[in-house]
């Protein structure tokens, strides 16, 4: 971009300025046999020297602002994205916050389901033991009776046996059963 004329450079500011230094007394001197035309195009010449060595350093400046300005909006836009990136991080914290707080949440409800499940569990076993005892109990009652009945039975069986023994129908009963192994024992050798 060109300078606006209107709007006064470096360069013609200093092309412009009128150069006025103290001159010691000695070169007054030689100035006046030296004419006013050369002095003039000394000036000029040492002027534009001057304005090169300047502008170099100008332009070397303006380069080195425009380095840093690129670093300042590159270090920007890293922050820029960085502030985007730590906003989304924020955002996902908040989430798995929410996310955790809900799973606790579920987790302390499962806690009492599972509290109470063994509870129940406890409460059944404890039935459980209680109805096993009670049946053993009762079993072992039923074979105390069982056994108590058994003995009764085989007493009264032996009674009975006894009593029958003793019967004349008994005798009777043997008496005609040899007659009659004895008849059908005869009749096989006849």
């Amino acid at each position: 971009m060109e300078p606006c004329s209107a709007i006064p450079t470096l360069v013609t500011i200093i092309l412009e300025v009128e150069v006025v230094l103290p001159v010691p007394s000695s070169l007054v001197e030689d100035a006046i046999l030296v004419p006013p035309v050369e002095k003039k195009k000394e000036v000029e010449k040492m002027m534009k020297s001057t304005v090169k060595k300047l502008g170099h350093h100008l332009f070397a400046n303006i380069e080195a602002v425009n380095i840093h300005e690129a670093e300042a909006s590159k270090a920007a836009k890293e922050a820029d994205v960085a502030k985007v990136e730590a906003q989304e991080s924020k955002a996902e914290v908040e989430h798995l916050k929410e996310a955790l707080k809900e799973k606790s949440t579920e987790v302390e409800h499962l806690k009492e389901a599972l509290r109470k499940v063994e509870q129940t569990l406890v409460e059944i076993k404890n039935t459980l033991e209680i109805n096993l005892a009670s049946k053993i109990e009762r079993r072992k009652k039923a074979e105390v009776e069982a056994s108590k009945g058994e003995k009764r039975a085989a007493e009264a069986k032996k009674q009975a046996m006894a009593k029958f023994k003793a019967l004349k129908e008994l005798e009777d009963i043997k008496i005609k059963f040899t007659k009659e192994a004895f008849n059908k024992g005869f009749k096989i050798y006849q």
